[in-house]
């Protein structure tokens, strides 16, 4: 998918958090889109259905209230009839990923990445949470990466913000505070 249509899934999604919020239904509504697409990743042939212009609408249409119909929420099958009307249905799962990136947002979650030389253990990555908790304020949510050019320590990378306490810029820090010595 081009890069351009991602910004398709993104108006949707804010679209569909706007009405959910209103309602008050956010949370409800962002269970039901992570279901669904754990039910894509599953077994992709209702997306693959869905998608078909071999399939008539009034098929789709059926099979959606089929499906959610009970399951879901009332705006979550709307939300979804809407992209297939649209003919939108091929960006589902952006709009996913969209509308989990605003609830995330909504309640102060901000993912992380971690660089480490080594694999962290749960203990390590619990309290580097909780340290990055207390200085910022904020929720995180860690994405552990190995990079063993680092040596040792941890880069953070979260937003627009680098904590680099990794043991090799510590030694290019010492090896720069040496040579201004020597000059």
């Amino acid at each position: 998918m081009p890069l351009r249509d991602q910004g398709v899934g993104l108006r949707y999604a804010e679209a569909l958090f706007g009405a959910a919020e209103k309602r008050g239904v956010a949370d409800q509504v962002s269970d039901d889109l992570q279901s669904i697409l754990a039910l894509d990743e599953k077994d992709s042939s209702l997306r693959r259905f869905l998608e078909s212009p071999a399939v008539r609408d009034d098929a789709k249409q059926r099979l959606v209230q089929a499906v959610l119909g009970s399951r879901a929420h009332e705006l979550t099958m709307r939300f979804v009839l809407l992209l297939m009307h649209k003919r939108r249905i091929g960006h589902l799962r952006d709009a996913i990923a969209a509308f989990k990136t605003l609830m995330e947002a909504k309640r102060g979650i901000v993912h992380a990445r971690v660089i480490s030389a080594t694999g962290l253990d749960e203990g390590e990555k619990t309290r580097l949470t909780q340290a990055l908790e207390r200085r910022t304020g904020l929720k995180f949510l860690l994405e552990p990466r190995v990079d063993p050019a680092i040596l040792g320590g941890v880069i953070v990378q979260y937003k627009d913000q680098i904590l680099d306490d990794s043991i090799r810029t510590r030694l290019r820090d010492l090896r720069d505070r040496l040579l201004a010595v020597e000059a």
